[in-house]
């Protein structure tokens, strides 16, 4: 329970973290703005930005991206080859540990919806300092378990888990490549 609790905490982070960048790179500027002046949120090839569109006309950073090739919303973290790529949130399972055969083989992910992606937060120790320093590996959502069985393998032997209501659950797929997601930098003005 632990690790979910901690887990479930890391990915409001990455969602925050989202729209700390998204808001903070965000200004109004006039059309006519000098150069060199401070960069907007805007749109690229594949990433498209998200904001809320006011009937009055304003706009605002909504703090999330689009990935139109992946059809994912997405939202920047440290994957596992270090890089800072925009990853599915929201629309990703997450894994906690569970597994859906009784000798604890083949690992599963559970999301609220229907995933194409499922996170898995790499790290060495159960702190709250070392999940946020983590890297990210992401999964390929296979089948829905569906009335299936899930298994927890806590204490050393592989034992079946109560699901938690309201939760759907996914077997595992292939590890999907980092590289699958958009790298970015962070710059600092100068």
């Amino acid at each position: 329970m632990k690790t979910k609790i901690l887990r479930d905490i890391a990915l409001c982070l990455l969602g925050g973290a989202a729209v700390y960048l998204a808001v903070a790179t965000c200004t109004t500027s006039s059309p006519d703005a000098s150069a060199g002046a401070t960069p907007t949120t805007s749109s690229g090839a594949r990433l498209k930005a998200k904001y809320y569109a006011a009937e009055d006309g304003a706009v605002y950073a909504a703090g999330a991206w689009f990935d139109s090739q992946l059809g994912v919303n997405c939202g920047f973290a440290e994957t596992t080859d270090g890089k800072l790529r925009c990853v599915p949130f929201g629309d990703s399972a997450t894994v906690y540990g569970d597994f859906a055969d009784a000798a604890c083989q083949q690992r599963v992910a559970q999301s609220c919806g229907s995933p194409k992606y499922a996170s898995d937060i790499i790290h060495g120790t159960e702190t709250i300092c070392a999940i946020i320093n983590s890297r990210w590996q992401f999964y390929a959502v296979a089948a829905p378990i569906g009335m299936g069985k899930i298994f927890s393998n806590s204490s050393g032997s592989c034992k079946e888990k109560t699901k938690e209501a309201g939760y759907n659950y996914y077997i595992l797929g292939p590890k999907v490549p980092d590289s699958t997601f958009v790298a970015a930098t962070v710059q600092t003005e100068k």
